[in-house]
């Protein structure tokens, strides 16, 4: 009998020609010197496949969206079983830092990685979330659909009681949450002490009543009506402003995972809402999140093709280059344009494909209802009617079609908090990004100029 020998890797790269190949090749040029027998590519369709046991697609979705899965499924077969791996990164440069410090970890196929992932989110995978109802108690139409859908997680806010929490788990007894509570700045200043002391009763309500350990500490820091133009002109205000309040909140919440909130996404404006251009303030704002437990990402987008735009559906991407190792959650997204089966089906492929991406912690759909009549726009985002029909997106998702031969994670067991004094906040915990310490402690490196800057 006569055993094929397996070549250990084929690093698939998104490149459409000659030209791009030859950046996506040198940006990589490190790894593949520190680790004999890795070969590059460029064509999914390669006859050479089958000859490797171990394949790496780079952003994938550059071949089509429809062909994501059938690609990753076809390369699994053709490659009799081989271990497929698929890694999105927001460019060139992005690959060289992952694959650099695979590099310098002797970590050839990110086994290491994926195990840290693990250990600092014990699920094993993206849960599939759903944002509570907008206005009110959750009723029992938002139970129906949670069911139907087979929603894993969930998103509370603040006048979310007993009877949403109860409901939810009467659902699914694992049900994960996380808890955000509302304050609108309305063009004011408020201190760290102020904005403790007005959510702190929704956040005893969450954590000592509902036993939540998960919190997202304020919303869309970029926009006027959370405090931008007002108690912050800029990014690094807000990070200066966000770290006296995780000061204020640690000894409160031992052992509650704090998380930095996520941002109104896209292009800045100085006219009613007003919002600060979301990758300026974030870059800006990056010494605090990363002292955060973990990060929200919002992502919204309009078609199909905008699911997986840079600035879109994959928003979160640029996140998980400047924090590659920490815990991400997408605590809003959606497509409010397109008919609901279509959406449905979008919805399904976007969680299916973060189920299997590396500290993405779990994605929450907004919304499942919302009956505000002064913003009837709402209903768009919406999976019901209000009075109580399923639009169509609930089934799609819960057939679970783009996730397939996978038990479904369970709720993590939030990491245990270091022993404290009495008085003394919970530590912030370690930072540990790879990218280069900057000599002067006022800079931070900052991934995309791929160099230490002030913020």
């Amino acid at each position: 009998m006569i055993v094929k020998q397996l070549s250990p890797q084929l690093v698939l790269f998104p490149a459409r020609n000659a030209a791009e190949m030859t950046r996506w090749g040198a940006a990589a040029a490190n790894f593949g010197n520190a680790f004999s027998r890795v070969k590059f590519g460029r064509d999914p369709d390669a006859r050479e496949i089958p000859n490797y046991d171990k394949v790496l697609l780079v952003n994938p979705q550059s071949w089509g969206e429809p062909t994501i899965d059938p690609i990753y499924d076809h390369l699994a077969a053709r490659a009799e079983g081989a271990d497929v791996e698929t890694m999105y990164v927001t460019g060139p440069r992005h690959l060289s830092q992952i694959l650099n410090y695979r590099a310098y970890m002797n970590d050839r196929l990110g086994l290491k990685e994926r195990g840290l992932a693990r250990s600092e989110w014990q699920a094993g995978g993206s849960l599939i979330g759903l944002y509570g109802r907008g206005s009110g108690e959750m009723e029992g139409s938002d139970f129906e659909i949670m069911r139907t859908a087979r929603i894993e997680a969930v998103k509370l806010i603040a006048h979310h009681n007993a009877p949403s929490r109860d409901g939810s788990l009467a659902v699914n007894p694992g049900m994960f949450f996380i808890f955000r509570p509302t304050i609108s700045f309305e063009q004011r200043v408020i201190s760290p002490a102020e904005f403790v002391s007005s959510v702190e009763g929704d956040y005893n309500r969450a954590v000592f009543e509902y036993g939540i350990k998960y919190l997202e500490v304020h919303n869309e820091p970029n926009i006027g009506e959370f405090g931008s133009y007002a108690a912050w002109s800029n990014g690094k205000q807000f990070g200066d402003w966000f770290l006296e309040v995780l000061k204020l909140l640690r000894p409160k919440y031992p052992g509650v995972q704090l998380g930095f909130p996520g941002l109104s996404p896209g292009f800045g404006f100085d006219f009613p809402p007003k919002r600060l251009e979301s990758n300026q303030f974030l870059r800006e704002a990056a010494f605090a999140a990363r002292q955060a437990d973990w990060i929200g990402v919002h992502n919204y987008w309009g078609n199909r093709g905008g699911m997986f735009g840079p600035g879109d559906g994959w928003y979160w991407n640029t996140y998980k280059a400047m924090f590659p190792r920490k815990v991400l959650m997408i605590t809003e997204f959606g497509n409010p344009f397109q008919d609901p089966a279509e959406v449905g089906d979008q919805y399904s492929r976007y969680y299916g494909l973060l189920r299997k991406e590396q500290w993405m912690a779990a994605a929450f759909s907004y919304i499942v209802s919302n009956n505000d009549p002064g913003n009837p726009s709402q209903q768009g985002w919406a999976w019901r009617t209000e009075d109580g029909i399923d639009r169509g997106i609930a089934p799609v998702v819960g057939q679970r079609k783009y996730i397939s031969g996978e038990a479904r994670p369970s709720a993590p067991t939030p990491k245990p908090a270091a022993t404290l004094r009495p008085g003394q906040p919970t530590p912030a915990p370690a930072d540990p990004t790879p990218f280069p310490a900057c000599q002067d402690p006022k800079e931070f490196f900052d991934p995309f100029l791929n160099r230490c800057r002030l913020p």
